[in-house]
């Protein structure tokens, strides 16, 4: 957070704070106690140190070293290892389960139990500083995605699938790659894309396959095999 290009228990301790001041916590509730104990989990993961000496009894590890910082590619390479083996949320650190809770109630300032599009619309720009123009362009896709075109309401079960989809979706398409942003569109280019239009084509108007032919000039969308 505070832009040295490395991750330290300084930026927890900082994030703690805009957490709190954006959600409007008292420093002494029970929601910014648990956020600690939470950011004291990651800490023990990739640095090996609490946040506060209250967490030290829960996280402290003399095994390992303790570090100040890490950098992006430490920071990936933990994620790495942390999400190689894991096939659901529930199967990940207890304090990282805990974490979608934390944002959604970050997200959800009403406590509706509903994030609405307006609250999106504010954690984008406001919390995550993202350009408002940005967001209005693509929230409507944004909150169509994570709620299947309106179809749904992005309640806390909902939120919690998204989160899950971003920690172990395969691939950049689902609705968790807008959790912490607005990611550009990303094009998939496949070697032999799967032409679905040939099945619903009435045989006569199949053009034949001619190696011939086609290795010059030909409409020819794709083979039937």
């Amino acid at each position: 957070m505070n832009h040295d290009d490395v991750i330290s228990a300084e930026d927890f301790v900082a994030l703690n704070q805009r957490i709190r001041h954006y959600i409007e916590w008292s420093s002494e509730c029970m929601e910014f106690h648990i956020l600690k104990e939470v950011h004291s989990g990651f800490l023990e993961m990739f640095l090996n140190q609490p946040l506060d000496e209250c967490s030290n009894m829960y996280y402290s590890n003399a095994d390992r070293e303790t570090r100040d910082n890490v950098n992006v590619d430490e920071w990936l390479d933990v994620w790495g290892s942390l999400l190689h083996s894991a096939r659901s949320l529930q199967s990940l650190p207890l304090w990282l389960q805990y974490f979608p809770k934390i944002l959604f109630q970050v997200i959800n300032k009403s406590g509706s139990g509903t994030i609405s599009k307006e609250e999106l619309r504010a954690f984008y720009t406001m919390f995550l500083g993202i350009d408002f123009r940005v967001v209005n362009e693509t929230l409507e896709s944004i909150y169509n995605a994570m709620t299947d075109e309106g179809q749904s309401k992005i309640t806390f079960s909902l939120y919690k699938l998204c989160f899950t989809n971003f920690l172990l979706g395969k691939f950049p398409h689902g609705p968790g790659q807008y959790l912490f942003g607005i990611c550009a569109p990303q094009s998939v280019i496949a070697t032999f894309p799967i032409d679905y239009s040939a099945l619903n084509t009435p045989p006569e108007l199949l053009e034949p396959y001619d190696p011939e032919k086609d290795k010059d000039q030909t409409n020819r969308r794709s083979v039937i095999v």
